[in-house]
C-alpha cells in the first residue's frame, strides 16, 4: 500500500543488495504506478524479467476486487533516490481474478510454484480471513494456458529474494 505522504498512485520500492563488504545496502527503485481509486500492492514477485505484482481494493460494506498485473523489467532498475515523485513504472498488463473464476476475497499472498510438467510457470494465491467469519482463507494455483501458434520465448521463473 502507498504510504500516507505519497501520492496513492504509485508505491515506492527498496531493493536491499550487498556489497563488496558483503553489507546490506538499501538501493532506491522507481515507483510502481497504482490506479488511485483505492488501489493497493499487497504483494509482489520478482523474476530475471519483471516483477509480478498482485492488487486488492475493498470497497465497504462487502466488495472485493482483485488484479494480477506484470510490470517490466526497468521496474528494477534503480531510481533517482532524490526524487520520489519521478515517473512510475506501469504494467505491461494486468488481469482481473475474479473475471478469471477466483471469487471475491482478500487476495493478499503471490508465491512462486514449481514450473509445471510442461515447463510453464506458475504462481500461488492466498487468501487471508482477517479471523472474521464472512472472509474465507483460500488458495489458488495459476498457470498460463498455452495459446495454439503461440511459441515460448523461454520459460520464465519467479523467485523470492531473501
Amino acid at each position: 500500500m502507498p504510504l500516507l505522504q505519497d501520492p496513492p498512485e504509485r508505491v515506492r520500492l527498496l531493493r536491499w543488495q550487498r556489497d563488496d563488504r558483503g553489507t546490506l545496502q538499501p538501493r532506491s527503485l522507481r515507483p510502481l504506478a497504482l490506479p488511485a481509486e483505492g488501489w493497493g500492492l499487497t504483494d509482489l514477485l520478482a523474476s530475471e524479467q519483471e516483477l509480478l505484482g498482485l492488487w486488492r481494493r475493498f470497497t465497504a460494506p462487502d466488495q472485493w476486487q482483485a488484479r494480477l498485473v506484470l510490470y517490466p523489467a526497468e521496474a528494477m532498475a534503480a531510481g533517482p533516490s532524490s526524487d520520489p515523485a519521478g515517473r512510475p513504472v506501469t504494467p505491461l498488463v494486468s488481469w482481473n481474478l475474479l473475471q478469471l473464476g477466483l471469487p471475491a476475497d482478500n487476495w493478499e499472498v503471490v508465491l512462486a510454484t514449481p514450473p509445471m510438467p510442461d515447463g510453464r510457470p506458475s504462481v500461488l494465491l492466498a487468501t487471508d480471513d482477517n479471523f472474521n467469519p464472512r472472509q474465507r482463507s483460500l488458495v489458488a494455483r495459476l498457470v498460463p494456458r498455452q495459446i495454439a501458434g503461440c511459441r515460448s520465448t523461454g520459460q520464465r521463473s519467479f523467485k523470492s529474494e531473501p
